[in-house]
């Protein structure tokens, strides 16, 4: 790594930690830079130039622009996609979401299989593996339904909307919201809708329901779908024994790291 982006990550990593700016000497000593603080000042004029520093008063030091907070986290947390994470507990993971100010979401893929349909009075009862599900009687919804015995239900989904059977479709798609999606912390996700209004009218519904699950195409993401200054991030891990999709969403200056870090269980808050 080169001096100037030495220099960067230096500061980026102590705006993360602390949220305070730093000058050059304080920079310089706690980093252990081997260059002077004059040559650090001078780093820092060209990365104010480059847009990824900014120095809010003439006299303080330099914090990290969103830009910088953004493309350190871009390049930082894909290396963890290298490896499933094994979460301690849901208890721990709720509370350090809550501590760092995240939203997450934990989303099963486990098959979930139509095994059994039942009659009970005016519904038509499907018996899936994680539970059942209640749908308006009609024969011929009823027929349907039989012939996709041991079909998963998002397959099944997939096949009643197709076939514009948008009771069934609703009720399948409501189970799967309950039932497959954990949150964790939603107050967070309330209030980044409360601080990004035009965000929120858009995409509010696609993290609280779940959908961006499946958008997020990516391990991290700082495009339209997150609102300005903040990142979302997909990570596999595994919890009880069983694989999960970890999805968080936050501001760009939240400690993603450490959070990472202490869902495992590696250290206290």
């Amino acid at each position: 790594m080169d001096m100037k982006n030495e220099i960067l990550r230096s500061v980026v990593i102590h705006y993360i930690s602390d949220a305070t700016p730093i000058g050059s000497a304080q920079l310089q000593k706690d980093y252990a830079l081997n260059v002077s603080s004059a040559t650090i000042r001078n780093y820092f004029q060209r990365l104010v130039v480059d847009g990824m520093l900014e120095q809010l008063h003439s006299s303080s030091g330099r914090i990290p622009t969103q830009d910088a907070l953004i493309a350190f986290w871009i390049q930082e947390l894909s290396r963890y996609q290298q490896h499933v994470l094994p979460i301690r507990s849901r208890e721990l993971l709720g509370q350090v979401a809550r501590h760092f100010g995240l939203y997450v979401m934990l989303h099963s893929d486990r098959p979930d299989h139509l095994q059994e349909i039942g009659l009970a009075g005016r519904h038509l009862v499907l018996h899936f593996e994680k539970g059942a599900v209640l749908v308006p009687h009609n024969k011929a919804v009823e027929r349907f339904l039989g012939e996709f015995k041991g079909l998963d239900m998002h397959d099944l989904i997939k096949v009643a909307a197709q076939m514009g059977i948008t009771e069934v479709v609703r009720s399948l798609q409501e189970f799967v919201r309950v039932h497959s999606f954990e949150r964790f912390n939603p107050q967070a996700l309330i209030e980044l809708a409360d601080r990004h209004p035009a965000w929120g009218e858009t995409h509010f519904d696609d993290y609280y329901n779940g959908r961006a699950v499946y958008r997020l195409r990516q391990s991290v993401v700082a495009d339209a779908s997150v609102p300005s200054g903040c990142i979302a991030g997909k990570q596999y891990c595994r919890l009880d024994g069983q694989d999960y999709t970890l999805t968080y969403l936050g501001e760009a200056s939240r400690d993603f790291r450490k959070f990472l870090t202490l869902i495992q269980g590696g250290s206290s808050l």
